[in-house]
């Protein structure tokens, strides 16, 4: 064999070298990771809110943008004609609130205004607007707190993971929490969610501002522009007006920074306490003749109809606020008008019970800081947001009495303190199962999931008129304007009968109810039964003999006797109207007409061009009095 086919002897394999074994890095929560969480918020209040843009308008949307007298361009320069402007709806028979809320709220009306300048009364963007004020809220929110417990946790008063889960719990819940809905769906609620970020943005610019190392021209730029927000704030709603008090009150204890340095600090936020103050008394005035009276101010939006003394409302407002609290643990039966009791004692078992109940969150929050603020600054943050709910509620439930007891959106920014105190207490239960990630991880979402599904459902309910008042008259079956306002949806969807119902309903309910009675009437001759309409608006002289006298009551009973073959007394009816209000379009437009068909040639010229004075589109009117050869030119 030769050389060449001769194997050669190989020599034994060496083992090869064991791949070193690397550690697998310990898993980063995604709440850790600062670009997760804003959005994660974003998506979640895209997914919950984003398929309401094209709802209609509901409840008093158009009372308070469409239909409202005050809602224009020139009204923005209501200092300069400031008592004409107040004393305006009275003047034209509408609520005095109409005024007052657009002194204080001027901001708010300009985002209403910019929506309108944009996109007309599509409501596509007016919901767009809140839904992104929502999710900004919620990601200022993460983003305040991250400032506040990074400072702790540098400290080492509070571990890492809870610096990073504590914000982020507390937003996810305030994104999710079907609570909102009432201050993100209902549009004219703007006002509570504005008024929130402003809030917020504002404690965000001063936090920051009170960040070490940082240079003093930074320093003096962050806290005066958080002067200017929160003025913003403070011209958004009157809840604004505790803000800066809660924002020291959040440094003292959270921070613990001493009371003088905090004080000055504060400064540029607290010279904004005035303002509102200021404005309630200037509109009070203007509404009594000039009379400056802390009283008549406080009561301002007291109800006109059925006032309550102050006591009554701050006693009652224990078991309101309550209510609240149950709805942020368990958000069941949610109504847009509920029935609420008026309580005349603070000895009333409700009243006492909850007042307890109130006492003794506050106690233990104060427990808890007494004994363990050194040691776990958890007990800093609960007891400073116990301090931010209360505070913040206090002046819709406490200060100021108005018209309704229960509000949900009322409990928007105050919401924010108790959704702080819920994440703290999620993250004590993390750290003793923190060996147990799935399960935790699986608690997180469900809980999530479960107010997510609230929260789709509430907005179901926001998705019209009739459906939101449906569910109120189903929860609310005794209050009489539930059903009034149920009549008139279904009025608008063409259900006239089931109107009529619904009207019917209410007028049992309170009899001297005039508006439920001019529905009802209309509604019947609508469905012509006028005789039923006369019978209807003749009872009401019985239990309200001053709506009776008014004009759109007489205006209508004068219809119910047309439809009857009565236009003598019709006319005189009309003729009475006239001589109280002459600026009565409808009343001299229907005159027109009668004379009119009557072959009364000059007198239905005299009422139908009076009518066109006052209404000059109206297109009815000019029809009219073509109808009797005049021509009708556009500057007629």
């Amino acid at each position: 064999m030769s050389k060449s086919t001769r194997k050669k002897k190989q020599p034994p394999a060496r083992p090869r070298p064991a791949a070193a074994v690397v550690p697998a890095a310990p898993a980063v929560p995604l709440w850790t990771r600062p670009w997760a969480v804003p959005a994660f918020l974003a998506l979640l209040c895209a997914m919950l809110y984003g398929w309401t843009l094209r709802f209609p308008m509901v409840f008093d949307d158009d009372t308070y943008l469409i239909n409202n007298p005050m809602f224009r361009a020139e009204s923005f320069g209501y200092p300069l004609r400031f008592h004409e402007f107040v004393n305006t709806p009275g003047t034209l028979g509408l609520d005095p609130d109409l005024a007052v809320n657009f002194v204080t709220r001027p901001v708010a009306y300009a985002t209403f205004y910019l929506n309108y300048l944009l996109g007309g009364w599509d409501t596509r963007g007016l919901r767009l607007f809140n839904i992104l004020v929502h999710a900004a809220n919620a990601i200022l929110l993460w983003a305040v707190l991250r400032q506040l417990l990074g400072r702790l946790a540098a400290r080492g008063s509070l571990s890492a993971a809870s610096a990073a889960f504590i914000p982020a719990a507390a937003a996810v819940l305030f994104a999710v929490h079907p609570l909102a809905v009432e201050s993100v769906t209902y549009i004219v609620q703007r006002f509570t969610s504005l008024a929130g970020f402003w809030s917020l943005l504002a404690a965000w610019l001063y936090f920051r501002s009170t960040e070490e190392e940082m240079e003093s021209r930074r320093v003096t730029r962050f806290r005066i522009a958080a002067g200017i927000v929160m003025l913003l704030g403070m011209l958004t709603k009157e809840c604004s007006v505790v803000t800066p008090v809660l924002i020291l009150m959040v440094e003292l204890v959270v921070l613990g920074t001493h009371w003088k340095s905090a004080l000055r600090r504060t400064l540029p936020l607290l010279l904004s306490l005035p303002v509102i103050p200021i404005l309630i008394l200037m509109a009070s005035a203007a509404l009594n003749g000039g009379r400056l009276d802390l009283g008549s101010g406080l009561n301002i939006v007291n109800s006109r109809d059925e006032p309550v003394s102050h006591f009554e409302y701050l006693i009652t407002q224990f078991t309101v606020v309550a209510h609240y609290l149950r709805l942020m643990v368990w958000p069941a039966g949610q109504n847009i008008d509920p029935t609420w009791e008026v309580r005349h004692s603070f000895f009333e078992g409700q009243v006492m019970a909850s007042f307890l109940m109130h006492l003794g969150i506050v106690a233990a929050a104060f427990f808890g800081f007494r004994t363990m603020r050194h040691v776990d600054a958890r007990a800093r943050l609960v007891l400073a947001f116990v301090l931010w709910f209360y505070g913040s509620i206090s002046i819709s439930s406490g200060l100021v009495p108005l018209p309704d007891m229960v509000a949900e959106h009322r409990s928007y920014v105050p919401s924010i303190g108790m959704f702080v105190v819920f994440a703290c207490l999620l993250d004590v239960v993390r750290g003793l199962f923190a060996s147990r990630p799935r399960e935790m991880a699986a608690l997180a979402a469900l809980i999530v999931a479960g107010f997510s599904t609230a929260t789709i459902l509430r907005n179901r309910v926001w998705s019209g008129a009739d459906s939101l008042w449906a569910d109120a008259a189903k929860k609310s079956p005794g209050k009489f304007r539930v059903w009034s306002n149920l009549g008139v949806a279904l009025a608008a969807k063409g259900r006239e009968k089931d109107a009529a119902d619904c009207y019917r309903k209410s007028v049992q309910i309170e009899p001297a109810f005039a508006n439920g009675v001019l529905n009802l009437s209309n509604s019947l001759l609508r469905l012509n039964r006028p005789k039923e309409a006369l019978t209807e608006i003749d009872r009401l002289r019985e239990h309200n003999p001053q709506a009776f006298e008014r004009p759109p009551i007489l205006y209508t009973k004068a219809l119910g006797l047309l439809q009857t073959g009565k236009p003598q007394e019709a006319t005189d009816l009309l003729r009475l109207v006239v001589e109280k209000e002459p600026r009565d379009f409808m009343s001299h437009r229907l005159l027109g007409i009668i004379f009119s068909d009557a072959g009364k040639k000059a007198d239905a010229e005299r009422h139908l061009r009076q009518a066109l004075a006052l209404e000059p589109n109206d297109a009815h009117t000019r029809q009219a009095l073509e109808k009797i050869g005049f021509v009708v030119t556009s500057g007629s």
